[in-house]
């Protein structure tokens, strides 16, 4: 007989951060051009609901819609069996990925979308230094909430049972990938306003004050945001790993089973951790069982003496 599994609802939090994902970078790049002055905000928005914009916002709108009609009911549907333990964590694994890599596309095809669009419309539209700096900022901004999202996102999947055949992206490559594009996001930012010529009149000193710099600043920030976000869970994790391993040495088995956080090598190990607990739990108690049936048999059989 297959156990009833108890799937929580959803929290908002990830449906929030997700649509974040998709919005955030171009409220980001709207400012910063808006600051560059490559062009006003009247022009962006001029050019956003255009007949080659419009396409990729929908994408962007299917991107935040979609999931909650295919990917989640799919996960939900989760019974406990073997096989639907393989199914829904490669469909969570597969999920994980496929968001952030549709956003980062996504990112890069809307200067695209844009310069289309500004073709006899907007003269002054440069290409690349919005590329750069779409791609840059986006970049920054996605890849940070996408941390933040990743960690409520594993931390719902918690009901679903973690071995390592069924493991994401491991600890290193996670924390590799956020910094290989937070420093190419970095890297685009900056570069950006060198390709601007409409800041090629600009004193050199002014440039690299008013914006290399303060660019170059925000991107060492999300740098180091990234970092500790993805360090602090991980620790958090640990502490919480090393207490319960710690109280199973002194041979308290008192504790409850540790939440599994996160798709990777340590929520591999707090799954093993939860069965030696529970495996060593239940031989305890038989032997105390059996310890007391032994102890009730000896006083019966003193009492008929």
């Amino acid at each position: 007989m297959e156990n009833k599994i108890t799937i929580n609802p959803r929290p908002a939090k990830i449906r929030i951060l997700n649509c974040l994902m998709q919005i955030g970078p171009f409220v980001c790049t709207c400012f910063l051009c808006s600051y560059y002055g490559l062009f006003t905000f009247g022009e962006f928005f001029k050019l956003l609901f255009s007949l080659y914009t419009i396409p990729v916002i929908i994408l962007n709108v299917l991107a935040i819609y979609l999931p909650n009609r295919i990917v989640y009911p799919k996960i939900e549907a989760f019974d406990g069996s073997d096989a639907s333990t393989d199914e829904c964590n490669a469909i969570a694994n597969k999920y994980s990925s496929i968001n952030i890599g549709l956003t980062i596309g996504l990112i890069a095809l809307y200067p695209v979308a844009m310069w289309l669009a500004a073709r006899g419309k907007v003269e002054t539209f440069q290409f690349l230094p919005y590329f750069l700096t779409h791609v840059g900022s986006g970049c920054l901004v996605a890849v940070f909430i996408y941390i933040r999202w990743l960690e409520s996102y594993e931390a719902w999947l918690s009901f679903l049972p973690l071995h390592s055949g069924n493991m994401g992206l491991s600890i290193v490559a996670r924390y590799m990938a956020v910094i290989a594009v937070l420093m190419v996001g970095t890297f685009f930012l900056i570069a950006g306003p060198a390709f601007a010529t409409k800041l090629h009149s600009m004193p050199v000193k002014q440039f690299v004050t008013n914006l290399i710099l303060p660019l170059m600043l925000g991107g060492v920030v999300f740098i180091l945001l990234g970092m500790y976000s993805i360090t602090s869970g991980i620790k958090g994790r640990l502490d919480r790993i090393t207490y319960m391993a710690g109280n199973i040495s002194q041979g308290d088995y008192t504790g409850k089973p540790l939440t599994i956080e996160s798709r990777d090598e340590l929520g591999v190990l707090t799954g093993r951790l939860n069965r030696f607990h529970k495996t060593t739990h239940d031989i305890l108690n038989g032997i105390k069982g059996n310890i007391s049936d032994n102890n009730r048999v000896a006083v019966e059989l003193e009492s008929n003496m």
